[in-house]
């Protein structure tokens, strides 16, 4: 097995394209997979991945289930 790198803070945000306070704050949270070492996060690359696809999905279906609850406009021509 080939294992991913292990991205600080910096590129975490980088990849995610936000600040690195969010990713901390993600990671205070248990919203982002993480590791500590010392006081530093880390996050394997890989895990980053599977996370984006998995929160991309969860979006996605959450998108769509408000699009068929929300109330139709009935159309007057």
């Amino acid at each position: 097995m080939i294992a991913s790198p292990l991205l600080n803070a910096r590129e975490t945000a980088t990849r995610l394209r936000v600040s690195e306070a969010t990713v901390r704050r993600l990671a205070r949270r248990g919203e982002l997979p993480h590791l500590r070492v010392g006081s530093q996060i880390r996050v394997d690359a890989g895990e980053l991945e599977a996370w984006l696809h998995r929160d991309v999905e969860r979006y996605e279906t959450s998108k769509s289930a408000r699009q068929s609850n929300s109330p139709q406009l009935a159309r007057t021509e």
